[in-house]
Order: C-alpha cells, then sequence, then structure tokens
C-alpha cells in the first residue's frame, strides 16, 4: 500500500505544487491620474507592457483586474481588437514601453466601472475628472485566472496589418486605402463614400484616401477622429484636398452607447444636412467608428443586415486579408452586429424593423423627425 502511495500520490501532489508555484504572483500598479485616461475611455496603468511580461504574464493568459473595488475578468492581449464587442481586454503592447492598459471594445472602462466622467469641451477635446468616492493615483491588482486559457481565441483574432503598400499588391490604390463608396441596397450611388484617414500619415494611407476623394468629387468630409487643432497638426493636412473642403471636427470615442458618441452622430449628420454630397466619412482607419454611423444610414435607408455585414467585413478584408468564409469573419460580423444591438437597445436584431430601429436611434441621439427625413432623402435611392 505504501509502495502505491508512493507510485500514484507523490508524482501527483508534486505536479500539482508545481502548478502553484508556476503561476506568476499577483501584479500591483496604479492609474496615476485622469490624464491616464484616453479619449476612449481606456486606462492606462503605470507599468510597462515589458515590466508586466517579466512578471510571468503573456498573451492568451485569463487574468482578474481588481480597481475601484470591482472585480473584472479578462484576457490579455496584444490589442483591443482581440475580443468580443463589450468585452474587458487587458492590453500587452508587443512595444515593451508602452504602458499596460485595460479597456473595454467598443465600450468605455473609466465611465462603466464609475471610475471618472467623461467631458467634451466646445472644440470636441475630452478631460475626464474623478468620480465621486475615487481618489488617484488608483490602485490596481492584476492575478492570474487561467495560464493561457485564451490562446485559442487569439488565433481567430490574430489579424496582422502592414502599412508598407507593396504588401497589398492584390489591392488596387483606393482599396488600400478602404475608401470606397457605399453601394447597398437603398442607398443612392455615388453620394455616400468611408475610408481611412486622408490626412493622418499614422497607418500610410493618407495619400492614397485624399486621391481617391479627389477623384470622386467628394464635396464635405465628416472627421470622426480628430479635433480640429488636432487635425491642422498632421503632416498630410497642409497639402491635401480634403483640407479645401468643408468639414466637421467630431474627435469621437468608440463605445456607441455613450451619450458623446451620440452626439457625435447628431453633429456629424445636421454637418451633412447643411452641406452637399457626395460625403465622405472617416476615423483614423474607416474601421469602427465610421463603420457604425455607416451601418446606421445604410439601415436607414433599408439596406439588409447581411449587406451592413458584407461592408463592415470589406475593411477587414482590405487590411487584414480576412477570408469572407473563415472563422475570423464570422467573428468580425457578429462583433459588428452585437454593436449595434447595444447601440439600438434590443434584445435581438433577428425579426427586427432595422429601418425603425436605425429612425429611434437617431431620433434618441437628438435629431428630429424632419431631420431624419431630409438625411433619408439625400442619401435614398427611391
Amino acid at each position: 500500500m505504501k509502495t502505491l502511495l508512493h507510485i500514484f500520490f507523490l508524482p501527483l501532489m508534486a505536479g500539482l505544487l508545481f502548478s502553484c508555484k508556476s503561476l506568476p504572483p499577483s501584479v500591483q500598479t496604479t492609474i496615476p491620474s485622469t490624464k491616464y485616461i484616453d479619449k476612449y475611455g481606456g486606462l492606462w496603468m503605470d507599468m510597462t507592457s515589458g515590466e508586466f511580461n517579466k512578471r510571468g504574464y503573456d498573451c492568451g493568459d485569463i487574468v482578474k483586474l481588481d480597481v475601484a473595488g470591482q472585480s473584472h475578468e479578462m484576457p490579455v492581449v496584444p490589442n483591443f481588437r482581440y475580443v468580443k464587442s463589450g468585452r474587458a481586454a487587458l492590453v500587452l503592447s508587443e512595444d515593451a514601453k508602452k504602458p499596460l492598459t485595460t479597456t473595454i471594445y467598443y465600450g468605455d472602462a473609466a465611465s462603466r466601472w464609475g471610475i471618472a466622467v467623461k467631458n467634451v469641451a466646445a472644440d470636441k477635446s475630452v478631460k475626464w475628472t474623478p468620480q465621486d468616492g475615487i481618489t488617484m493615483p488608483l490602485p490596481v491588482v492584476i492575478s492570474m485566472k487561467e495560464k493561457g486559457g485564451y490562446a485559442d481565441q487569439l488565433l481567430i483574432y490574430d489579424l496582422k496589418r502592414t502599412n508598407n503598400r507593396d504588401d497589398y499588391s492584390e489591392l488596387s490604390d483606393e482599396d488600400f486605402a478602404n475608401f470606397r463608396v457605399i453601394r447597398t441596397r437603398g442607398m443612392a450611388d455615388g453620394v455616400l463614400y468611408r475610408s481611412s484617414s486622408p490626412i493622418n500619415p499614422a497607418i500610410g494611407r493618407h495619400t492614397f484616401a485624399d486621391k481617391a476623394a479627389k477623384n470622386a468629387g467628394i464635396k464635405t468630409v465628416v472627421n470622426m477622429a480628430d479635433t480640429e487643432a488636432a487635425a491642422k497638426q498632421m503632416a498630410g493636412w497642409a497639402y491635401s484636398y480634403c483640407a479645401t473642403l468643408p468639414t466637421v471636427f467630431l474627435h469621437m470615442g468608440v463605445d456607441a452607447t455613450q451619450p458623446s458618441f451620440g452626439d457625435g452622430v447628431r453633429d456629424g449628420i445636421r454637418f451633412m444636412l447643411s452641406h452637399e454630397p457626395p460625403y465622405l466619412l472617416h476615423c483614423k482607419e474607416g474601421q469602427d467608428r465610421t463603420g457604425f454611423l455607416c451601418a446606421v444610414l445604410e439601415l436607414l435607408v433599408g439596406s439588409s443586415l447581411q449587406d451592413v455585414a458584407d461592408d463592415y467585413l470589406r475593411t477587414f478584408q482590405n487590411f487584414y486579408h480576412v477570408k469572407a468564409d473563415s472563422r475570423q469573419a464570422v467573428a468580425i460580423r457578429g462583433d459588428m452586429l452585437e454593436n449595434l444591438r447595444m447601440a439600438f437597445k434590443l434584445k435581438s436584431l433577428k425579426n427586427a424593423d432595422l429601418k425603425k430601429a436605425a429612425e429611434t436611434y437617431l431620433l434618441n441621439v437628438g435629431l428630429t423627425q424632419e431631420e431624419i427625413a431630409a438625411l433619408r432623402k439625400k442619401l435614398s435611392a427611391e
């Protein structure tokens, strides 16, 4: 009997002890001040990604993050796009010098977790103030929940993009810039365009987007990403065609459920109503904020959910070579539809009157029935 215990029990105990010892200890850091909250409500910590990685934590792990008296379970990922809409993530950047951050994909962690209040000034700049009872620096404790527990999901969301034109030889210059006219059902041809930024050089596509805008005869620009002051400081501004056009600068976040996002939608549409098409909608990449507003406008004129999802996916085909029938495509379409569902406050998009849902959403952000009717008339193929 003693021999059997030695053979079976002791190795098992040794394995358990080794497993326990192999888990890294909890990590303590802080959010130093509200200056460490970005315009999207992401929380930046006083610890670099490299320091966190040296403590034994890697992308694909699942951790528990304790902050402001709350516990949140989330995966460790290389950027926020590796999780579903509305889910929190701890971002471990490939750049070891960048701060460790936590955010909610299509969300606002600072507001949702009761940490800070977002204040938007007249020039669209953002300032955060702590919620009652919150003092800075705010302690954060991160502990391991499951080592490698999210590794399989990482493969689904593993999207790679470069800023090198030569890596996209199969694409036209317009597709490389993610520039296109929206031709979904019900939309008038040549009225509404979407694109990556025609002025921001950050992803190496601005000159292509700007040239495409000029060739298309764009007359009005809705810039969802920048303040006017920031836009005019960009290297691509001074010589761009788009800089000569009437432009509204909205400086929006990505959480479509937040009032400030709805304010941006309202202000952008009112600017469109007072200016002539063709319209160009863009943010930085022409992906999330642009994708959402385009989806709302498409549904308003009668496009199907499939039309909208396919148009959204095309951005990921342009940037990341995603195949239309892949698991990645299924996840990407699902994330966009979930974002719409949350913003529309519906239990399900299935069997919903989506044209009416888009109209109700626009009413809720402050547009009038008359403004919505005028918008539909400008955009509609009817």
